[in-house]
């Protein structure tokens, strides 16, 4: 996992062609982006720009990708996301190949996201977006799928 002020974006460009392009959408007039799905690179990097409700963390759900890189980044609000890796997660759930995720239940740490802030999570990251500080509240964010080729 990868945390981050996207004030700092351009020092992660190195880790991957791919990764470098998603992170420049980020550079780009992120605080007034509109609601929507964005191709960046076809379907091989898109972007899902969206605002969602977030939840108490008793509510929240681990989970995992096999097949893409995640880039989730916070416009509007803040929010905690927990992360750990995979491995250490107690019970999973069947992997969906179909919807590309793994449920697990265990312990993690979590970081505060708050508008401006990224992470980057890698197949092995387990996380728990959306988990509200103090009180659930209406925040804006965006998803940036990278599709890894196997």
């Amino acid at each position: 996992m990868v945390f981050d002020n996207i004030k700092n974006a351009y020092l992660y460009y190195g880790i991957s062609e791919k990764i470098a392009t998603a992170l420049k959408f980020l550079d780009s007039d992120l605080f007034n982006i509109k609601i929507g799905v964005y191709e960046i690179e076809g379907k091989n990097i898109t972007a899902s720009v969206f605002k969602t409700d977030l939840i108490p963390m008793e509510k929240g759900v681990w989970e995992a990708h096999r097949k893409h890189i995640d880039i989730h980044c916070m416009i509007e609000g803040t929010e905690k996301m927990g992360c750990v890796n995979l491995g250490l997660l107690n019970e999973k759930e069947e992997y969906n190949d179909d919807e590309d995720y793994q449920l697990g239940k265990g312990e993690g740490d979590f970081v505060t996201l708050n508008a401006g802030m990224f992470v980057i999570l890698f197949p092995e990251d387990a996380h728990m977006p959306c988990v509200a500080i103090n009180q659930p509240e209406e925040v804006k964010r965006v998803i940036l799928k990278i599709k890894l080729l196997h």
